[in-house]
């Protein structure tokens, strides 16, 4: 019954704190952080609708509306949980340059890319990407492949079966306010240079949910 409970609750919003980032304002990381706490709000809301046209004593309704409410659900979940991964890697001052080379993380990008830099690289490439939309590093544990992929809207273009081990906000709001519109290759080299890389080596260990 406790996880039935459990299952039901709300989302509740995690807290993040980015007081060494500075060339990200804390204006801007406050609108951000605003922004993220908007799908939260979302994703409940659209929970809420999901359990009240389950509901037995709910009037029948067409199927329409349950299609309507699970994309949506898609795009709002999918917009928070990317965003929690995101602000986890900046919230925590970072103590090193790239992963430990003992960790899963390391040897991944060793086998997967050739190593850290060519991971780097690999990573500002896919940035390149015209549009708005996220670099997000999967990591597969069933085959154990560690790939850098491109994902539109939050949840398009995202690959199932895979673990979210690293994750780059891309939409103009995330850098434009401190970097400029010419700015995202700068932009992501600083989130690179400011990750906390003990979050994503505990996320080859365990999912990131």
């Amino acid at each position: 019954m406790d996880d039935v409970v459990r299952a039901n609750a709300p989302y509740t919003e995690l807290p993040f704190e980015f007081r060494h980032l500075q060339r990200l304002s804390a204006q801007s990381m406050a609108t951000h952080l605003d922004l993220y706490r908007g799908y939260l709000k979302e994703t409940n809301e659209l929970c809420a609708a999901v359990r009240e046209l389950q509901d037995e004593k709910a009037p029948r309704v067409p199927a329409h509306p349950r299609e309507a409410l699970s994309r949506r659900m898609s795009f709002e979940l999918s917009g928070m949980r990317l965003h929690e991964w995101y602000f986890e890697q900046l919230s925590g001052r970072p103590s090193a340059r790239a992963p430990a080379s003992s960790s899963v993380a390391a040897e991944a990008m060793d086998i997967c890319f050739g190593g850290f830099e060519k991971w780097r690289a690999d990573v500002r490439a896919v940035a390149e990407t015209r549009g708005v939309g996220w670099v997000v590093s999967v990591w597969d544990p069933q085959v154990q492949h560690l790939a850098n992929v491109w994902v539109d809207l939050h949840h398009l273009n995202a690959p199932a079966g895979q673990r979210v081990v690293y994750a780059v906000d891309l939409w103009e709001h995330a850098y434009w306010s401190d970097f400029g519109p010419k700015g995202r290759a700068d932009y992501v080299s600083f989130v690179i240079e400011n990750t906390d890389w003990t979050v994503v080596e505990r996320r080859f260990e365990t999912p990131t949910a």
